[in-house]
């Protein structure tokens, strides 16, 4: 924002300087000027030094380079100076041309052709310190949606797995429900346990596997997930 904010001083104070330079020659005396005039002077050149471009004004095209259009033909390899040889020419220069190492300083942009590797645009705002080149890329905000899997409490029964000697890892007393699953969860060989209850509390036995299931109303059996707490209520 100083950067532009100096560039629109520096505008304005070279606007200034060419209207004084115009009242001098006609050989106005600034005294004979009226305080209204004074103020509409400085307004219209406050006025035209805010009518300023912007970095959307620069473009990968070339601007008429031939006729009444063309000031001048310099050479230099940075379109920044190149950019600054028109800001000094300015008002006659408002546009400039750059390809390689050819410089074209030019009154308007109002034909542009095709040109990869150029670039064309506007004496101000300055190219790279307010403008970047070529154009940062428009960044978009992408929302990622999260879907919930609904759990599958059809995997819980109300029955026993296989209580096998080779099938049980451990088993305890006075367990909760809920207990018995982290108490499952822990364990790095269970799989599946089956809860027996008892009042609040019950037995709890870890199993390696579940392969077949045997009668048992106060029982309920599944594996180490989804959580139990969530899909039985007792």
């Amino acid at each position: 924002k100083l950067i532009l904010l100096d560039s629109l001083l520096q505008e304005t104070y070279l606007r200034i300087r060419l209207l004084s330079s115009v009242v001098h020659r006609s050989g106005i005396s600034l005294k004979k000027i009226s305080s209204e005039m004074m103020r509409g002077i400085l307004l219209f050149v406050c006025i035209g030094g805010a009518l300023s471009f912007d970095c959307s004004d620069f473009h990968e095209d070339t601007c008429g380079l031939f006729g009444e259009n063309l000031i001048e033909k310099l050479t230099t390899t940075s379109p920044a100076i190149c950019q600054e040889y028109c800001y000094s020419r300015h008002p006659e220069c408002n546009h400039f041309t750059h390809y390689q190492d050819t410089c074209w300083l030019l009154k308007t942009c109002d034909i542009i052709d095709r040109c990869d590797g150029c670039i064309s645009g506007p004496y101000t705002p300055p190219l790279y310190t307010s403008c970047p080149w070529p154009p940062v890329p428009t960044t978009t905000t992408t929302t990622t949606t999260t879907t919930t899997t609904p759990l599958n409490c059809g995997v819980f029964k109300s029955e026993s797995c296989e209580l096998r000697l080779e099938n049980i890892i451990s088993f305890q007393h006075s367990k909760t429900l809920g207990e018995c699953q982290d108490d499952c969860i822990k364990s790095a060989e269970c799989k599946y346990f089956t809860w027996l209850r008892v009042d609040v509390q019950g037995s709890c036995w870890l199993l390696k596997n579940c392969e077949e299931y045997e009668n048992c109303d106060l029982c309920v059996s599944g594996p180490e997930k989804p959580d139990v707490d969530t899909c039985v209520h007792n």
